[in-house]
């Protein structure tokens, strides 16, 4: 299988990609349900960037995943307990969330993954996060942006 993989900075930027929270994630059948505040459904097809990290200095670190889709500026960013695979929670786990990971890269030719997310496919933990999930979701735009310009 053949992985575009975007590699990231986190550093200031003038851009800014506030991620919209959604307590729950299901996959179901080539499509993804956000729970948040206006509840959607969106295409696999739609996905164009994930990204798996580890929020640290907090008392209970969570893996949270941050998901960038065609047609949207801002990101959705949902934690891993509230991901679940048609009504299983089957993508709980750091192992459930690498083979779901594997199953949209499958079904999308163009869903890009960070480098961090790539290497916490190939089994490693996910990537610590020492900064603010915007600064992250801001890197994560910025490189998709650079990802998805016309060559010159």
């Amino acid at each position: 299988m053949r992985v575009k993989v975007l590699d990231t900075k986190i550093a200031g930027s003038t851009l800014a990609f506030s991620p919209v929270p959604a307590h729950e994630l299901r996959h179901r059948e080539g499509v993804l349900e956000l729970q948040h505040r206006d509840n959607e459904s969106i295409a696999i097809d739609d996905l164009k960037l994930a990204s798996v990290f580890c929020e640290i200095g907090h008392e209970d670190q969570r893996t949270s995943l941050m998901l960038f889709f065609r047609g949207r500026r801002r990101p959705f960013l949902v934690e891993l307990d509230g991901l679940a695979v048609d009504d299983q929670p089957t993508g709980s786990t750091p192992d459930g969330l690498r083979s779901l990971l594997r199953q949209w890269l499958g079904q999308n030719r163009s869903l890009a993954i960070d480098r961090a997310t790539y290497e916490f496919l190939g089994g490693a933990t996910p990537r610590d996060l020492d900064r603010d999930v915007v600064a992250l979701a801001t890197a994560l735009g910025a490189a998709l942006g650079r990802a998805e310009a016309p060559a010159r």
